[in-house]
């Protein structure tokens, strides 16, 4: 996928081209895929180009940052959502 890119996000990655959910438990838990909407704001920015690999690399783990992307797309059907990851309560 690229260079610096962990493998847990190019799979998440790949799998929301591909228009599948995620087969990886750790990339459901990494990027806070709590419901089906959680998968639909996130698919949609991705496969409208508004949210790039590296981009979704570098907010693994962090709510906070995966809210603000997704929030900022302007394809995002869930323009309300909130991501937890388990990361955040640490």
């Amino acid at each position: 996928m690229g260079i610096g890119i962990r493998p847990v996000t190019a799979r998440l990655f790949e799998a929301m081209l591909l228009d599948i959910w995620p087969d990886s438990a750790a990339a459901i838990v990494d990027f806070g895929l709590d419901s089906q909407a959680h998968y639909e704001a996130l698919h949609s920015a991705i496969r409208a180009g508004e949210i790039s690999a590296v981009q979704l690399d570098a907010a693994l783990g962090n709510g906070a940052k995966l809210t603000a992307l997704v929030r900022s797309s302007p394809s995002n059907p869930h323009k309300d959502i909130e991501f937890h990851c388990a990361g955040d309560a640490l």
